[in-house]
């Protein structure tokens, strides 16, 4: 039987507690046309002085059958070294490229996805599920073939959101 360690202890260079927490995230901009970019309010507290940088992004799950499909939305650095404080900030990123996403997955459930690394280690993953669909009435009674991306309305259900801390090595990849 492994020994019980702690939490906050770090065995082999793994930090059980990520030095920065993700104390608030609010989705602004919800319902939004599917086109208009995705706005988040984040607010995090380093508890420890952050050596490295700070890397968040936001991806759209447009096709559910093929991770490899995912697109990046945004990427924004936080330069390190990153005192100790607390920080707030606004993340907004381009809406998804409607052409990479195929006919059949652009109407119904998607996800949109906020992750926050350290030296290339993912330790926050925050997801949303989203449904997309038309906001007039005569299209949802009788969609065209082709889907018209510049009447869809996304909707991103927040109170549903999936959160995960991941453990991270303090000394970054071997």
């Amino acid at each position: 039987m492994p020994d019980i360690v702690p939490e906050d202890d770090p065995i082999d260079g793994v930090l059980y507690n990520p030095p920065v927490t993700v104390t608030n995230v609010a989705v602004l901009d919800n319902p939004a046309p599917f086109l208009h970019p995705f706005q988040f309010s984040i607010a995090f507290e380093c508890y420890a002085t952050v050596q490295h940088d700070l890397e968040w992004r936001v991806i759209y799950v447009g096709f559910p059958e093929n991770d490899g499909a995912d697109q990046c939305l945004e990427n924004v650095v936080f330069e390190g070294p990153i005192p100790v404080g607390i920080y707030k900030f606004i993340l907004e990123a381009k809406a998804p490229d409607p052409n990479l996403i195929p006919e059949v997955d652009k109407i119904g459930s998607s996800a949109i996805i906020l992750q926050c690394s350290y030296q290339r280690q993912i330790f926050y993953h925050r997801g949303y599920f989203l449904n997309n669909e038309y906001d007039d009435e005569k299209l949802i009674k009788d969609p065209p073939v082709t889907v018209k991306v510049d009447q869809l309305r996304r909707d991103i259900l927040t109170d549903l959101a999936v959160v995960i801390y991941a453990p991270i090595k303090l000394n970054g990849i071997d």
